[in-house]
């Protein structure tokens, strides 16, 4: 993973981007509700695993699917057998923000956050996935496990 030196963002939306905001945003409120059966799908899928699965209140918002495994050794295995298998899972904040080097905050301890940043992976979360698609992501994790 690359290394963070500074904090800073970017952010470029073109033409063609706009105009599929536009579209979508008409069916923004579906677009949500299919997120909620996303994650409500895989906490069902992935049940009795040893994983920590995130919980959802009513009126929550489903941006990302986080899903936190027992250490780092065992993400690293779960991402490689899942890039084997064709889906791809992702790994961000290996280094928790109050660790980014320059901006002054290691003075903060965060055990909760380390610990995050250690155990977090990330599922395809988009509305378009299919059941089908979601049902394959689950299965694979279960043999993952099984393997284990």
């Amino acid at each position: 993973y690359p290394e963070i030196v500074e904090w800073a963002g970017k952010s470029r939306l073109d033409e063609i981007q706009a105009a599929m905001l536009n579209v979508k945003w008409k069916y923004y409120d579906q677009l949500l509700a299919r997120r909620k059966e996303i994650a409500n799908m895989y906490c069902k899928g992935l049940q009795g695993l040893q994983l920590k699965l995130p919980e959802y209140g009513e009126g929550d918002v489903i941006q990302e699917f986080i899903i936190r495994v027992h250490d780092s050794e065992t993400r690293e295995a779960l991402k490689k057998y899942m890039d084997e298998k064709g889906i791809e899972v992702l790994i961000r904040e290996v280094v928790p923000n109050h660790k980014v080097k320059n901006l002054g905050l290691e003075h903060f301890n965060l055990p909760i956050t380390e610990s995050i940043s250690k155990d977090a992976v990330r599922l395809p979360c988009y509305s378009e996935l299919r059941n089908d698609e979601i049902d394959f992501i689950c299965d694979n994790i279960k043999e993952f496990y099984a393997k284990g």
